[in-house]
């Protein structure tokens, strides 16, 4: 199966590679960099920028202007040094499991559906206390 992307036909396959490149290849041309390696879960904008950085690609170029192997590179370089998508959000709920797990304050706190990073609860976390009686 194949896409017509950034006036390129692009195979499955080759996005299917790294985890990340479709964040990078499929996307709208005018966006800026910058902009767009900040969606990225995991990524934010310290982080694109010191990318942005290494990688030598100004933060306000535009998708459009990058060729396909600063793309791929770009993807590459995120993939190899940072951990990024669903292996940050399965190690986030590790976390949080084995912190439930151990009966630590945090992972009661978790457990109960409450802040657990020193919000008061008396007239805030509404919104926690709320789902929490469903």
């Amino acid at each position: 199966m194949y896409v017509r992307m950034l006036h390129q036909t692009v195979s499955f396959n080759i996005l299917k590679r790294f985890q990340i490149s479709s964040y990078i290849i499929n996307t709208i041309a005018i966006r800026m960099v910058l902009r767009h390696i900040k969606e990225v879960y995991g990524i934010g904008d310290y982080t694109a920028k010191h990318i942005c950085k290494i990688l030598g690609i100004s933060p306000k170029a535009r998708i459009r202007n990058l060729n396909g192997h600063l793309k791929n590179r770009t993807a590459r370089y995120i993939q190899q040094n940072y951990i990024v998508n669903n292996v940050l959000k399965k190690k986030v709920k590790r976390n949080i499991l084995q912190q439930v797990a151990i009966s630590s304050y945090r992972g009661k706190r978790h457990s109960n559906r409450l802040p657990c990073h020193g919000q008061r609860t008396r007239t805030n976390a509404k919104t926690q206390k709320r789902i929490r009686r469903i």
